[in-house]
């Protein structure tokens, strides 16, 4: 298995202030855990889109988790804090 990486949902009108690089506070919500790490990229076609029970689309963040916790598994719900920009 590779590396895991947290998958985030950002609204469209945040596309403009995310780069690679830039950090990220993942935290694990089933086990109360907090990760650093960073956005390794941002995706550029929307996962939803109006009409689906949502007003705006949403688009994919992605970002590695280094050295994850053994008890971390794929499919794990997680939230995160994306740092503003430098």
């Amino acid at each position: 298995m590779g590396r895991l990486r947290a998958v985030l949902e950002v609204n469209e009108q945040d596309l403009k202030r995310l780069v690679s690089g830039q950090p990220v506070d993942v935290q694990v919500t089933a086990l109360g855990i907090r990760i650093a790490t960073q956005i390794d990229s941002v995706s550029t076609v929307p996962i939803s889109e109006v009409g689906q029970g949502r007003t705006k689309p949403k688009y994919e963040v992605w970002c590695p988790l280094p050295e994850p916790d053994g008890r971390i598994v794929i499919g794990m719900r997680v939230e995160g804090t994306i740092q503003a920009a430098r």
